[in-house]
């Protein structure tokens, strides 16, 4: 079940501010999401989820929240993941929307340590390595994440208060992925992570 969310007066201000096109502001009048620029969209959405076995699962919910992320919309991933994990990230783009940012992460390289299932139940552990930026919601620049904000993966982000376009940062984590089997379907219902590098 998708949960449904309405924009605040004070998120609806910000993004207006940003997006500098008329037909915005009636959008958000109106309590639409607004429209995403050409440099928000840039990026290709990634193939279609492969949820059939845990493994699977656990890379295309990577590639999708990392979309998701990147354009500031939590609903394009929610096949990947149950009820549950959509709030969590539906929480964290929510606050990226308020914050006036979005992420631009790649996954480098992705080691599957060990997977443990059930005929309902999987724990998939891994280890990762991430490239990542953080821009302005339009992606035209840089933008920097507050103090103790938590980060894509659910750990403790610090990021300069000023970074370049082009400044990219790297992190390496170990990770364990919960899932449940909805249907034909594996999808994750918990990650706990560990930064095994600084992140920025």
């Amino acid at each position: 079940m998708k949960l449904a969310y309405r924009f605040t007066r004070a998120t609806v201000v910000i993004i207006a501010a940003l997006f500098l096109f008329g037909s915005l502001c009636a959008c958000a009048q109106t309590g639409k999401k607004p429209a995403k620029s050409s440099q928000a969209t840039a990026r290709k959405a990634p193939v279609a989820p492969d949820l059939s076995t845990p493994k699977n699962a656990v890379r295309s919910y990577l590639d999708w929240v990392s979309y998701a992320y990147y354009i500031v919309d939590s609903d394009v991933a929610t096949s990947t993941m149950s009820p549950s994990e959509e709030v969590r990230v539906n929480s964290y783009v929510q606050l990226n929307q308020e914050e006036g940012r979005r992420i631009d992460q790649n996954l480098d390289s992705l080691e599957f340590v060990s997977a443990k299932s059930t005929e309902t139940s999987a724990t998939i552990v891994t280890k990762e390595s991430w490239t990542y930026r953080y821009l302005s919601l339009d992606g035209t620049s840089a933008s920097s994440s507050p103090m103790g904000s938590m980060g894509s993966m659910g750990s403790m982000i610090e990021t300069p208060s000023t970074s370049a376009l082009n400044t990219f940062f790297h992190a390496k984590y170990d990770a364990t992925y919960s899932l449940v089997k909805e249907g034909k379907n594996w999808v994750v219902d918990s990650v706990k992570a560990k930064a095994t590098t600084a992140v920025k």
